[in-house]
């Protein structure tokens, strides 16, 4: 059976479990999903190819980085947060501008107590969008409400008014009337809620938080791929150097070789040299096709729930899991 086997490194990796928040632990190794991710997208894969990976290696060392969390509030509450100024108000970034800190529970950006001011000129401006929209709101509200109680009356008139009467008709102009101001009022209500939104929307709340991510270091990967397709291992074999990456976007692979090898099956005992760890399949284990053995008589491993590949359901990806 043919594959490829390639051999690279990586400085500092960090290959997340989703499951952890706060602090953001790694696997010891890529899971399948992240190298089968990198494939695809080193050889422009549009669509799902199906393939076999085996992942060996080993990391020096771990540490843990402290990093500054910066969340965005899904809603804009007066008591709470840091009110910051974006650039735009089509996307959220760093490069925000510092309005006011609420300094404890029951402050007020509002009234400005209990709040620390940074720039008070875009806070006036803030409390003033909210006041205008607010006020459009309500005058636009009483308006309509009005011709709502006006258009029920003519509404009770028609029911006791014989049609083709002079009253009938009059009613039916009034009717009218009123239609067209209802629909001017919401015209003009919803071209002055952009105006006054794409302003506002520049505003966000902002909490920071200390968070910590897991970093591997002086990582060393054997990737194995297999594909059934052996008219594709030779787009692989050119496209595999182009990923640049294994994990996020700053931790880069250095490649030692890419090479197309020859795998076997043997029933033999298999030493993996240079101390090197790999994800095996649980069931080879539990029918015991294989056997576990390490240098100080334990026999087992970590066991995981790792993702391989998935499909779109509803928009959203469900993950093919594999247990190792």
């Amino acid at each position: 059976m043919k594959a490829i086997r390639v051999v690279l490194t990586q400085q500092t990796a960090h290959y997340k479990k989703e499951e952890t928040i706060d602090n953001k632990m790694t696997y010891p190794l890529p899971p399948p999903s992240t190298v089968i991710g990198a494939i695809h997208s080193a050889c422009g894969f549009k669509d799902y190819v199906p393939m076999k990976v085996g992942i060996v290696g080993k990391y020096n060392a771990m540490s843990k980085r402290v990093y500054t969390d910066h969340m965005y509030f899904n809603s804009m509450l007066d008591d709470r947060g840091i009110l910051v100024k974006c650039p735009s108000s089509k996307s959220l970034s760093n490069g925000h501008i510092v309005v006011a800190k609420s300094s404890r529970q029951g402050s007020s950006f509002k009234t400005k107590q209990d709040i620390d001011i940074e720039n008070e000129v875009l806070l006036d401006e803030y409390n003033s969008l909210k006041e205008q929209k607010q006020t459009m709101k309500d005058d636009t509200s009483s308006k309509l409400s009005t011709i709502k109680e006006s258009l029920n009356d003519i509404k009770k008139l028609k029911k006791t008014t014989s049609k083709g009467t002079t009253d009938y008709q009059k009613a039916l102009d009034d009717e009218s009337k009123l239609k067209s101001e209802k629909k001017a009022i919401e015209n003009k209500y919803n071209i002055e809620l952009y105006t006054i939104s794409e302003k506002l929307d520049q505003y966000n709340l902002l909490n920071k938080s200390l968070k910590s991510y897991e970093e591997l270091h002086q990582v060393e990967l054997v990737i194995y791929i297999h594909v059934e397709d052996e008219n594709l291992l030779d787009l692989l074999s050119e496209n595999l150097c182009k990923f640049k990456c294994i994990g996020r976007s700053e931790y880069l692979v250095d490649f030692q070789t890419i090479e197309l090898v020859e795998l076997s099956e043997n029933t033999e005992e298999i030493c993996l040299d240079k101390q090197y760890y790999s994800y095996v399949d649980i069931k080879l284990i539990r029918n015991d096709d294989l056997s576990l053995r390490v240098n100080d008589g334990i026999d087992g491993g970590t066991i995981y729930y790792l993702n391989r590949d998935y499909l779109i359901e509803n928009n959203k990806r469900k993950f093919n899991k594999v247990k190792v």
